[in-house]
């Protein structure tokens, strides 16, 4: 099973995710019900919308609203903005030197590289790009080799993306050509978009031989 969910929008009253503390108890045991151990709550930055420090002070009033050792580890899914990498608060908003950024859902433009590129290399954080499987909608193909090429990235998925026949053939292909893949519910509520990790180990289970699927596993064990 996959026991970390590293994209959840769980934290109450902080951005288009959980609307109050009850249902964030209510997606917090949803995830303990599929195996999920730990939960990275990574509510939306928008850099031209607030600072840092006042969206790390909102999210911490949102955290010390749950109860102790509720498993959540502070994050944030940063949106990517022209001259993003010239804020030098960003690595506050980053996990063990993990930062995980959402691309624009734009056509592709070359500086939303660059912008990642000066991220990495500026503050030594590995990217890890959101849902990179949504982007096969919006890039063509030699769009998604210039992102997939990134050096140090990683690519987080959406569970329940791989419900889309699409969408598993370009996430297998990621894995087994050896691409730093990690899995996150990207969950908002209780509803429509509610915990599911479980989704991907269900698919993969199938789809992979055990060697690759334990190998897989522990990648994403460890990446935090």
């Amino acid at each position: 099973m996959f026991i970390n969910d590293y994209h959840t929008h769980i934290l109450p009253n902080t951005d288009d995710g959980a609307k109050d503390i009850a249902q964030c108890a209510q997606m917090l045991q949803m995830s303990r019900d599929t195996g999920v151990e730990r939960v990275f709550a990574t509510p939306h930055f928008m850099a031209h919308r607030e600072s840092v420090q006042s969206f790390l002070q909102r999210r911490q009033r949102a955290f010390d609203s749950l109860p102790a050792n509720s498993g959540v580890f502070l994050g944030a899914e940063v949106s990517i903005e022209r001259g993003l990498a010239e804020n030098n608060e960003l690595p506050a908003l980053a996990v063990g030197g993990k930062i995980l950024l959402e691309l624009p859902y734009t056509p592709f433009k070359d500086w939303m590289v660059e912008e990642i590129y000066n991220i990495t290399y500026t503050y030594n954080l590995t990217p890890v790009l959101a849902h990179i499987e949504r982007y096969l909608d919006w890039y063509s193909p030699g769009n998604i080799s210039d992102v997939l090429a990134i050096p140090k990235a990683a690519f987080q998925i959406n569970s329940e993306s791989l419900q889309s026949r699409r969408n598993l053939k370009f996430v297998l292909s990621l894995i087994r050509d050896d691409y730093p893949v990690v899995f996150g519910s990207d969950a908002h509520n209780t509803e429509n978009r509610k915990p599911n990790l479980d989704i991907a180990y269900k698919v993969l289970k199938k789809k992979l031989s055990n060697d690759e699927l334990s190998k897989l596993i522990t990648f994403n064990l460890d990446f935090i």
